[in-house]
C-alpha cells in the first residue's frame, strides 16, 4: 500500500512513512499526506472558445495538459473544439480523491455547478 494514499498517519519532521508501511530514516522531510515536491494533481475544466462547450479533467501538470489541449494534442474533443480558456481548477494531494473529483464533476450535479460558476463569473 503506498503511504500517500493514508491520511491519517502522523507526520513527525524527518520520519516519513514509506512504501512499504514502514517509517523511513531521518533526512527525509514530510509534508502533509505527501512527501515535499511530491506531485499535485489538478482537476480542471476548459470552456472552448469556438462553440462555448466544456471540457473536464485530471491531470499531475497542468500547463503541459492545457499547452497539448490548445495544441490539438490529446483527444477528438480537444482536437475539434481547440482553443481552451480554463473556467475551473481544484488541486488535491491524492491522485485517486482527484480521479473521483472529476467523475463528479462529470455527472448532471457536477455539470450545474460549473455552468453556475460560469454564470456567477461573467
Amino acid at each position: 500500500m503506498r503511504f500517500d494514499r493514508w491520511p491519517w498517519v502522523i507526520k513527525i519532521k524527518g520520519i516519513a512513512p514509506s512504501s512499504n508501511g514502514r517509517t523511513a530514516a531521518f533526512g527525509a522531510v514530510y509534508c502533509g499526506s505527501n512527501p515535499c515536491g511530491a506531485t499535485v494533481y489538478f482537476v480542471y475544466v476548459l470552456r472552448s472558445l469556438v462553440n462555448g462547450k466544456f471540457y473536464t479533467g485530471y491531470t499531475g501538470n497542468f500547463d503541459r495538459r492545457l499547452k497539448e489541449h490548445n495544441a490539438g494534442r490529446g483527444g477528438r474533443f480537444t482536437k475539434l473544439n481547440k482553443p481552451f480558456e480554463l473556467v475551473y481548477r481544484e488541486e488535491f494531494d491524492d491522485k485517486y480523491v482527484a480521479q473521483k473529483r472529476e467523475r463528479e464533476l462529470k455527472t448532471n450535479k457536477g455539470r450545474y455547478f460549473v455552468k453556475k460558476l460560469v454564470r456567477q463569473s461573467t
